[in-house]
């Protein structure tokens, strides 16, 4: 059941971001998300976001690596603290 509920959660936020992707505008775009939750602690996810043309050689408008800190909160529960920018490490190595 919990996977049901997960798989209904993720469908309607991809469905969201396409209406989104669509009302931005009438030429094709590619939108690439990466989400990891917990990599290195408890309390931390990240996330990595492209959105940019179709063309596959083309730069990307939007490109966002970030890492998501939770705070427990006892009355309303878990949420979000603080969204940090995370430099590409590529971008270094180059």
């Amino acid at each position: 059941m919990e996977e049901k509920i997960l798989k209904t959660v993720v469908t309607m936020s991809i469905e969201n971001i396409l209406k989104e992707l669509r009302k931005y505008s009438p030429e094709p775009l590619t939108c690439q998300i990466f989400i990891v939750t917990r990599p290195n602690e408890e309390n931390t996810d990240e996330y990595y976001l492209d959105i940019g043309p179709k063309d596959p050689y083309a730069d990307a408008f939007i490109k966002e690596h970030n890492a998501v800190k939770w705070e427990f909160n006892p009355r309303e529960g878990d949420g979000i603290r603080e969204v940090i920018p995370i430099e590409e490490e590529r971008k270094e190595d180059e």
